[in-house]
């Protein structure tokens, strides 16, 4: 028998949702009901394709074939899609969706959507990816439920501009638990992982392995610390561990550690620990190290090198600075609201090529046989001390001295990261003026 019916209001319809507002094409017989048209589910518009089973030992009870055009971040909430990467800023905005839902005997159901991300903007936060709204997104996702809770998700994939990922998640008692990445491309990154959830949502355990990961966007200053707006605790990531090992970690834009290795812990406020070790060609290495000992008010940390110039162009710092053995030492003051990090910077058995600034002040001194050197092999030095306070991009130093075979230098001044402007003072004497004045 075929009739259609309009105006259809079945409350519960499926997973406890109603539909109602349907105009159905009715088609039944002894082994079932097949029912299309036009419904509202759970408020959502659509176009409904139903298949209801009658008879025993079919593979499935019900089917459910939903297409609907715009799903909203609200409307994902009702669906039970109220958390990571549903919403905001994960997700945001309408989505296009669809659903086939099947249900089968003993409260088995499995869930397979298709979604067009187009319309919705999408963030990693803290990873420096965004799609903006109108590019080009998709996501496939299948779901398997047991008796109305969501048991797990075997495989998800999502691609949006340069995001590419795969994997599955594992819930228990209905919550996410821990999400395995078998890809995760995006930027320089390039590998795979996994993210356990901790209970009563005390956590993240993060996992990372692979050809690169991209860790620029982590270590810059975003926008809101540029501009001196600090994060609620609301905003700051939660408590967590991060294990990482990547063939390639970059740090800048125009360069990486290799082979290296990361372990990072932090509660509900602040990275507590974070141990960084990695290669700089030709085996030389790099290694920072903050670590706070249980309820003291500084966070003491160190960097190391033993090619303190590869270093400094690995991270983008400065370019002209050759060789030399790096090592920083100091503290971040968590006592004072500001946060500020305190300490020394020490190079040894350096050279400086190619300094633009330098080889300025060489010009004016008339000191074109040191000017000579620097542009040629480089001005060699021995030491630098470098005392210096950074508080929100702005890095203060002082008493800084460097000597050498050929020059000593004496500054102090500021140097602004966050506009790459340096203002400072000092001193420059030649060698051989000193040697002068002590000879006589």
């Amino acid at each position: 028998a075929s009739a259609t019916v309009k105006k259809v209001a079945i409350p519960n319809a499926t997973m406890g949702l109603d539909l109602s507002d349907g105009t159905l094409e009715l088609d039944v017989d002894a082994k079932g009901l097949d029912a299309t048209g036009p419904v509202v589910l759970a408020g959502i518009p659509g176009h409904l394709a139903w298949r209801e089973n009658f008879s025993k030992g079919q593979s499935f009870r019900s089917r459910y074939f939903l297409r609907a055009p715009e799903v909203t971040e609200e409307q994902r909430k009702v669906l039970g899609l109220d958390g990571v990467p549903f919403v905001a800023p994960f997700t945001a905005g309408p989505v296009g969706a669809e659903v086939v839902a099947t249900f089968m005997d003993g409260g088995k159901a499995e869930i397979d959507a298709k979604v067009d991300l187009t319309a919705a903007t999408m963030e990693l936060p803290g990873l420096g990816w965004k799609k903006p709204e109108g590019n080009a997104g998709s996501a496939e996702v299948l779901v398997r439920l047991d008796r109305r809770h969501v048991a797990a998700v075997p495989r998800f994939a999502v691609r949006a501009g340069d995001l590419d990922a795969a994997g599955a998640v594992s819930f228990a008692d209905g919550l996410a638990r821990r999400v395995d990445f078998s890809r995760l491309k995006y930027l320089r990154t390039d590998g795979e992982g996994s993210l356990s959830i901790r209970p009563d949502k005390a956590g993240l355990d993060v996992v990372f392995k692979g050809a690169a990961f991209d860790a620029e966007p982590v270590l810059a200053r975003d926008e809101d610390a540029k501009a001196g707006r600090r994060k609620d605790d609301a905003d700051k990531p939660p408590a967590m561990t991060v294990a990482l090992d990547a063939r390639t970690l970059w740090v800048s834009g125009k360069g990486g550690l290799a082979n290296a290795h990361v372990q990072m812990s932090r509660d509900a406020q602040e990275w507590r620990r974070i141990d960084i070790k990695g290669g700089l060609g030709g085996g030389k290495t790099f290694a920072a190290l903050v670590q706070q000992q249980p309820g003291a008010q500084r966070r003491p940390f160190t960097v190391t090198s033993d090619d303190a110039g590869a270093a400094m162009r690995a991270f983008d710092i400065y370019d002209d600075l050759m060789g030399g053995k790096l090592s920083i030492e100091g503290h971040i003051d968590d006592s004072r609201k500001e946060q500020p990090y305190e300490g020394m910077i020490k190079v040894s058995d350096y050279h400086v090529r190619n300094a633009p600034v330098l080889a300025r002040l060489l010009t004016v001194a008339a000191l074109t046989g040191i000017l000579d050197v620097l542009q040629g092999e480089g001005v060699s030095f021995s030491s630098l001390e470098a005392p210096f306070t950074m508080t929100d991009g702005l890095v203060a130093v002082r008493d800084v001295r460097a000597w050498g075979t050929a020059l000593g230098i004496t500054a102090k001044g500021q140097i602004d990261m966050d506009n790459s402007r340096i203002a400072m003072e000092g001193t420059v004497v030649p060698a051989y003026a000193l040697n002068s004045v002590l000879g006589n």
